[in-house]
């Protein structure tokens, strides 16, 4: 309504001047008070909201991140990265959040992570993504985890560490963490309807180390390695998580592919199979009453030539193709 009609009775458009003064000098919108909201309209509020948000949220007071804990924010998955020289928070993708650690005493230190509102000043957000402005310590880590975890209800959580020969600390760290957070999956109810993934990345792992991670790891989580592992490597875990994926498994043998379990996944991108090999498994696979497996990928010994004959033999198997490849049903 034109100011100049304020109190006339009958309707009037906004003037020349009210189009003027409404655009050089717009209104303020007040901020939502969240915190004067009823418990229904808040959890129903912060239900619609992104996992960025609620990060955001549960850092500006402390008294949202309590109600935020305690509703709990669903999401598809959390992503936490380990490594000497990661330091991003990213949670573009939608319904969900990645957060990255540096490993390092750093020049700031938190006194005690006994909230999120102590990292306002070590996050820096553009465009969607937080970056950690300093390094942490893996005891530093463990509390910032439990503090943003306790904020969703995620249906995957991964962890990735990064190795490098060149900075030994990632070990340790793994080492210290690893410890911690299988204690925790044992020990919090949340954690049993929770599908946990570890992946080792990059460099190498000694024999020690990964017997190691996987005498600690549950099977019902993911394990995958993609560092090199050393050729005389045996566990007798290292086929019963619920997937398998190896970049190196040259170690691995037959009877390894037979104690396989929990109806996994298996990705093994190298091996020393051949076809003599991998007949002898699928009609080991076939005669089991146990469900043992949903699906492999495995790539044959260097210079194998895959011999449909030798693949099949003693099997009954449909041949049809798609695309011109030929698929054998069991």
């Amino acid at each position: 309504m034109c100011f100049w009609k304020i109190g006339a009775t009958a309707a009037s458009y906004p003037c020349l001047l009210c189009t003027w003064n409404s655009l050089l000098f717009p209104p303020k919108e007040k901020p939502l008070p969240l915190l004067k909201l009823p418990t229904i309209p808040l959890r129903l509020i912060t239900k619609m909201m992104k996992p960025e948000e609620i990060l955001n949220l549960s850092i500006c007071s402390y008294r949202l991140e309590l109600f935020l804990r305690a509703s709990r924010h669903r999401i598809t998955c959390c992503n936490f990265h380990v490594s000497d020289r990661h330091l991003s928070v990213s949670l573009k993708i939608p319904n969900s959040m990645a957060m990255s650690f540096k490993i390092g005493e750093g020049k700031k230190q938190l006194n005690s992570v006994d909230k999120l509102g102590v990292l306002c000043r070590s996050l820096r957000e553009k465009k969607g993504s937080f970056w950690f402005n300093q390094e942490f310590p893996p005891d530093e880590m463990l509390e910032i985890y439990k503090r943003t975890i306790s904020l969703y209800s995620p249906f995957l959580i991964i962890w990735v560490f990064y190795f490098d020969s060149s900075s030994p600390s990632v070990d340790s760290s793994c080492r210290y963490l690893v410890e911690n957070l299988t204690t925790m999956i044992s020990a919090n109810n949340y954690d049993r309807t929770t599908y946990h993934r570890f992946v080792f990345q990059n460099g190498s792992v000694t024999r020690e180390f990964l017997t190691e991670l996987m005498d600690r790891i549950p099977v019902t989580a993911s394990f995958a390695v993609t560092a090199d592992i050393p050729a005389d490597f045996k566990h007798s875990k290292a086929f019963k998580y619920k997937t398998v994926e190896y970049k190196d498994a040259r170690w691995a043998t037959l009877d390894d592919l037979k104690s396989v379990k929990n109806e996994c996944f298996v990705n093994l991108q190298s091996s020393n199979f051949d076809c003599h090999d991998l007949n002898e498994f699928l009609k080991y696979w076939v005669d089991c009453d146990d469900a043992i497996l949903k699906k492999m990928a495995l790539k044959l010994k260097e210079g194998t030539v895959i011999n449909e004959i030798v693949l099949t033999d003693q099997l009954t198997v449909l041949l049809y193709y798609v695309d011109g490849l030929p698929h054998f049903f069991l």
